[in-house]
């Protein structure tokens, strides 16, 4: 197996200077340079690619080299390597495209079932269980993305003669780049990641596929992510917390490209579910960036403002600019950021705004919240709460008493950004308020 690849095998060299006449050694660790190793399994000659963390320490133990690992994959022996599909299975994944479409059984009656025993089970067809696909870019590659469901049948003893799994696809042109496929593992648990309102999402297999004639895919290898190797939350999956894919078809591919570019905001999203469960000033921050993100942009020349706000700003900004000009050092810094904020939106406006142009979507579910709480539910009185707290948190203002009703207010923040970002990529209000009732369960009858 080809450990180190020959041309990087000189540049990790250890180079150590011990003192000897002192208590202390100076070290210099190996890095690992190379993105990928590659080497071959003895017993059936199959490829082995390990990708590798890079610029990583090298741990060496008895002339030993240990290496920090991402993923790997596993191919087929006496084959070029070429991939040009990935398909990705969770428990998630077949709550989003629900498994269900792909059968129907059926019997007499339910006596004659309990009598007999008999029922006939038929799975539909592959095209009436495909979503249409849908398109994305990654570093100008052009990538079809759809929902599949697998089907796989069994006469062994001990396992299920029938296992169905609905699979996130991904096809694009052939290609052997190893680390544009992990990238595509990376944007997919985003994308379920988003639509499941948490972090903690792993597969339970992820294949990849060659081309062969007639524009078929043949399997033929699998990658192991080590970040996969923990259990699946159950709770979330059993009660359903997830947009479903009936609510976003026709739009997977905006999403996945804003993944894919960074442009969404998703650092706010929990752990888990039960991780998501307490608000602490780390998380309270972050919900609060978010909605601050993606109020931006939905809203990118900000808040329209009255005529006479538009004045004063004007005439503050050319006072300021003034001053600037002839400034210099600290002081024009200082300067250049009052300049910003002379047209900058406050928090408070923001969430004014908001309830002003998405009252429609959210007032049912932040009613029934705050009315539980015995809070009044008023986006003036949210806004000024959740500024001032925030700023509190900001500025290191331990002394300020915590705004208890704060905490309420930056639950109904999360499902605010949510509101936001579903807008921006063209859900209708219908269907933005039943992601909203399936992921935060309030079990309203939409």
């Amino acid at each position: 197996m080809e450990l180190i690849p020959a041309d990087t095998r000189s540049t990790i060299q250890p180079k150590t200077d011990f003192h000897l006449n002192g208590i202390t050694a100076d070290f210099e660790p190996m890095k690992m340079d190379a993105p990928f190793l590659i080497g071959n399994i003895n017993e059936n000659q199959n490829k082995i690619v390990f990708v590798t963390i890079k610029n990583s320490n090298i741990k060496q133990v008895n002339n030993v080299l240990y290496v920090k690992l991402y993923a790997y994959f596993l191919l087929e022996a006496d084959d070029n390597g070429l991939i040009d599909k990935l398909t990705l299975e969770s428990p998630e994944i077949d709550h989003i495209f629900s498994v269900n479409r792909a059968f129907n059984f059926s019997f007499q009656d339910i006596k004659d079932f309990n009598r007999k025993g008999t029922v006939t089970i038929k799975t539909n067809d592959f095209d009436s269980t495909s979503s249409h696909p849908q398109y994305f870019k990654v570093e100008d590659k052009e990538i079809s993305l759809s929902f599949q469901i697998n089907r796989t049948i069994s006469t062994a003893i001990g396992k299920p003669p029938l296992i169905i799994n609905s699979v996130l696809c991904f096809e694009f042109e052939p290609t052997d780049d190893y680390l544009f496929i992990i990238n595509l593992c990376h944007y997919a648990r985003n994308f379920i990641r988003f639509l499941c309102f948490r972090k903690n999402i792993y597969f339970t297999s992820v294949d990849i596929y060659k081309p062969i004639e007639n524009n078929k895919h043949q399997h033929f290898g699998k990658i192991s992510l080590f970040e996969d190797n923990q259990k699946s939350e159950i709770e979330p999956i059993e009660t359903n917390r997830c947009i479903k894919y009936e609510y976003i078809m026709g739009n997977e591919g905006t999403i996945l490209n804003d993944i894919a570019t960074n442009q969404i905001y998703l650092r706010h999203l929990p752990k888990s579910y039960e991780d998501g469960k307490h608000i602490d000033v780390s998380s309270f921050i972050m919900i609060t960036s978010a909605f601050e993100w993606e109020f931006s942009r939905n809203y990118p020349d900000g808040i329209i403002k009255k005529e006479s706000t538009l004045k004063a700003e004007k005439a503050v900004s050319e006072a300021v600019s003034e001053l600037l000009e002839k400034s210099t050092g600290k002081q024009k810094n200082i300067y250049n950021f009052l300049l910003r904020l002379v047209y900058s939106d406050p928090l408070q406006s923001k969430i004014i705004q908001f309830g002003k142009d998405y009252s429609n979507i959210i007032d049912d579910f932040g009613k029934y919240m705050y009315n539980l709480n015995q809070i009044d539910f008023n986006y003036k009185d949210i806004g000024e709460r959740v500024s001032a707290q925030r700023n509190h948190f900001a500025h290191g203002d331990l002394h300020q008493e915590f705004i208890n009703e704060a905490l309420l207010d930056v639950v109904f923040l999360k499902e605010v950004v949510y509101v936001l970002q579903l807008k921006r990529y063209g859900l209708s209000d219908e269907n933005i308020r039943r992601s909203i009732n399936d992921v935060f369960r309030h079990n309203f009858a939409l």
